[in-house]
């Protein structure tokens, strides 16, 4: 390693000798940067030599969301309405619920009989999604036993509802 020679200043009459440069006094100018959502905001200050320095930061400012196209939401699936930030690209999402089905009344398409099931059946008038239900067999309602007017010796019974017809003999009292 070399040894480097220790400069001398030479003074002639309280003058500075002429390889010696004076000392740079910076001069600052300040430009302010404003806070976004994204990068906080400072007060910055640059010398013509390339020198700067930051300070007087300021906190983050709120988004600029702007609404996007919502998707809709549906009877059974969740809708969404998407807000993206213009000046970050963030992106904030709200969930619309799904909305349910709007069925009609029940209206009876086959009726129930004594011993077969009918149906009913409703309708979304949103989606058009249909649902049946099954109404169930009613049973017969037969009258009581009477003698047979048709069959001698018989007793016989019919259902109110269907008109089915059972014939017996007659029970001895």
């Amino acid at each position: 390693m070399k040894k480097r020679k220790k400069e001398k200043m030479i003074f002639v009459d309280d003058t500075p000798s002429p390889d010696i440069r004076p000392l740079h006094v910076h001069a600052y100018r300040k430009k302010i940067v404003p806070a976004t959502c994204a990068e906080l905001g400072y007060t910055l200050h640059v010398c013509e030599c390339g020198d700067e320095y930051r300070d007087s930061f300021t906190p983050l400012v709120a988004h600029v969301f702007q609404e996007q196209p919502e998707i809709p939401a549906t009877c059974t699936e969740a809708g969404r309405r998407d807000f993206v930030c213009s000046v970050c690209g963030g992106i904030k999402t709200e969930t619309i619920p799904a909305t349910g089905h709007s069925f009609s009344d029940w209206i009876e398409q086959k009726k129930a009989g004594c011993v077969k099931n009918g149906f009913r059946a409703r309708r979304c008038s949103e989606c058009g999604k249909t649902e049946t239900e099954k109404i169930r067999a009613t049973g017969h309602l037969f009258t009581a036993w009477a003698p047979s007017n048709t069959h001698p010796g018989k007793e016989e019974r019919f259902c109110q509802r269907c008109g089915k017809r059972l014939i017996r003999k007659k029970k001895e009292s």
